[in-house]
């Protein structure tokens, strides 16, 4: 094809084109776009139940005023305001109309609505303070201790909302979170679970934190005392000490000790047989920092000396 060929070609497609986008765009067409509904309560009230968010509506209209309209970004925002009076009856045609003020363009209307009249009605609110229950698992890397439990803080919540509401609720949940091989303390903020049926969280985070310090491995030598021992008979065990191998974070290396254990053999159930017995030792007593324990020797004999 020849060059002026080429070019008038190009011409004519490219009036073709636009009588073909302007027959078109003039033309009727429909839409669908979302509408979020925001209710606006008095603060000293709160919504009864649980009220649609949204809804969808469909927008007719020519094709020149839909190609903005769908352009735009984000819902429809239909404003629900109950802030001067304790009910409402809420009706599709309310709600239509605010839609189609919201429309970029007059020539635009609602063919239809996704919206069924819906009776609104609030009651005064009220407070309650519960429990927060964390849902997170956490763990200490090998060679690590969990020094304490999962903290939060603070550790419980105030709802405000419905007292029919508020009673049905013990506690309040945290969103689920993972904290796996930790070798040192991690602290953070965590979700609370969002809350629902009118019902206000006095915060939507907590504050978490995990103590993990360095584990230490330690012997301790404790002497055993024995419990029940035959009254008139002396007797003698071997042998009459055990080392403990503990393990303990390092801040605590120190302050574990002997005095903090106490390890017995109780001799209640002792039957003598030729003089000489193997009698199970146990730690009755044991200081809060452990984290594990062995015990090296798990009896002792027992003897009678007559």
């Amino acid at each position: 094809m020849r060059e002026a060929d080429r070019k008038v070609f190009l011409v004519c497609f490219v009036a073709a084109f636009a009588f073909w986008l302007i027959l078109n765009l003039s033309q009727e067409y429909g839409i669908e776009r979302d509408v979020s509904l925001n209710y606006e309560v008095a603060p000293d009230r709160v919504l009864v139940g649980a009220m649609p968010p949204s809804t969808r509506a469909e927008v007719r209209g020519t094709g020149w005023n839909l190609l903005w309209e769908s352009l735009r970004p984000g819902p429809l925002e239909v404003v629900v305001d109950l802030t001067e009076r304790e009910n409402l009856r809420l009706t599709s045609t309310a709600v239509r109309q605010q839609v189609e003020r919201r429309l970029s363009s007059g020539a635009l209307e609602v063919a239809d609505l996704a919206f069924e009249t819906t009776p609104i009605n609030t009651t005064p609110m009220t407070g309650r303070r519960v429990p927060i229950i964390p849902r997170v698992s956490y763990a200490a890397a090998p060679g690590y201790l969990l020094v304490d439990s999962l903290r939060l803080r603070p550790d419980s919540v105030t709802l405000s909302g419905a007292t029919d509401a508020l009673e049905e609720i013990d506690f309040w949940l945290t969103e689920p979170l993972d904290l796996e091989k930790l070798q040192r303390a991690e602290s953070g903020k965590i979700d609370l679970v969002p809350s629902e049926n009118g019902i206000r969280l006095a915060q939507p985070t907590v504050d978490y934190e995990v103590m993990v310090e360095a584990a230490i491995e330690k012997t301790i030598p404790v002497n055993i005392e024995v419990l029940h021992a035959p009254a008139g008979n002396e007797y003698r065990i071997t042998p009459d000490r055990v080392n403990i191998s503990v393990s303990v974070p390092q801040s605590a290396y120190d302050a574990v000790d002997p005095g903090d254990y106490t390890v017995v053999a109780d001799l209640a159930e002792a039957r003598a047989e030729a003089g000489r017995n193997l009698i199970p030792i146990t730690i009755l007593a044991r200081p809060a920092q452990v984290r594990g324990e062995i015990l090296q020797t798990k009896v002792v004999e027992y003897y009678l000396i007559k």
